[in-house]
């Protein structure tokens, strides 16, 4: 099937308002994309038209937040685009458990600010278009070079070099961008992240954000209480007061890497509560002062004392 569109936009309905904006700002700067909400025609089955529409884009973007990653109409969708070996950007609107499939999948945050995540993601777009052209033309140059018609016996002795020239001229610049890429090899993990609250009292819940780099094979974290996680960006909550030494260990064919970020948990005030003292005694009567709380009966043994 031919390709017609060049990304196709995967979002849950709650998330409609974020996906609208980013998807005019996109097509403003004269990226071709796929919307529901702008390319149905009025008419148009809505089934029909995103499964043609998913079928002959390139790449899937979807819209990651607590809604689209439990949605089971958008992983749907990321299954389908995965499976048939097209490129899926994710795009981090609000901080979630990153879905299985997606969590080596260097993702677009928009979390820190809509304008830095557009830029990154414009570039992102960018840089993918541009490979994807010069696959096709190069796909299509060496369609062309093997529709070379076989030499007639007149001519064999000047077309067949030319032939074999073309070959060799196709092959030589892909054999130097293979061995460039094996000679860099593998760009070591560089650990980082950023979690939201850092201090607070119980029950604390706080969003970890993984913003490392490099090329990274697994990822671990450790919140300090005894438990772990896997995924990319997880939510953890503290229940008890302490100092918690959050871990984050990434690993990759270039080596491994990790940084610790300290989560404060204070315990809450306790709060005050009036009550009153009553004071008996035995002989004399005395006024008493005490801090307590709760209604208290204080019985004193004591006489009149002598002049």
């Amino acid at each position: 099937m031919s390709l017609q569109w060049t990304t196709f936009f995967s979002y849950s309905r709650t998330d409609s308002e974020f996906t609208a904006r980013l998807a005019q700002d996109l097509r403003s700067a004269d990226h071709d994309i796929w919307l529901d909400q702008l390319d149905i025609a009025a008419g148009e089955r809505w089934d029909d038209s995103i499964q043609r529409a998913l079928s002959s884009s390139e790449r899937l973007l979807v819209i990651l937040s607590p809604a689209s990653a439990s949605s089971q109409n958008v992983m749907d969708e990321v299954s389908f685009a995965l499976e048939e070996g097209r490129q899926v950007i994710p795009v981090l609107y609000q901080a979630c458990e990153i879905p299985f499939r997606l969590r080596r999948l260097q993702h677009i945050d928009f979390t820190q600010g809509y304008e830095e995540g557009l830029a990154k993601l414009r570039r992102a777009l960018q840089s993918a278009t541009s490979i994807a052209d010069a696959e096709r033309r190069s796909t299509a140059t060496t369609a062309s070079a093997m529709k070379t018609t076989a030499p007639s016996a007149t001519s064999s002795s000047r077309r067949l070099p030319r032939t074999w020239l073309l070959a060799a001229g196709l092959a030589v610049p892909a054999l130097v961008i293979v061995a460039v890429f094996m000679l860099q090899g593998p760009t070591p993990p560089t650990a980082n992240f950023t979690a939201a609250p850092t201090s607070g009292t119980p029950p604390l819940a706080v969003t970890f954000i993984d913003r490392s780099t490099g090329d990274i094979d697994e990822i671990r974290w450790e919140f300090g209480d005894g438990t772990m996680s896997q995924y990319e960006s997880p939510q953890h909550t503290f229940t008890a007061a302490g100092e918690y030494p959050v871990r984050l260990t990434i690993k990759g064919p270039g080596g491994d890497d990790s940084q610790v970020t300290v989560i404060k948990v204070a315990s809450p005030p306790a709060a005050p509560v009036s009550g009153s003292v009553t004071q008996q005694t035995k002989g004399h009567s005395s006024p008493a002062v005490a801090n307590v709380q709760g209604n208290v009966t204080i019985n004193v043994e004591g006489g009149k004392s002598k002049d």
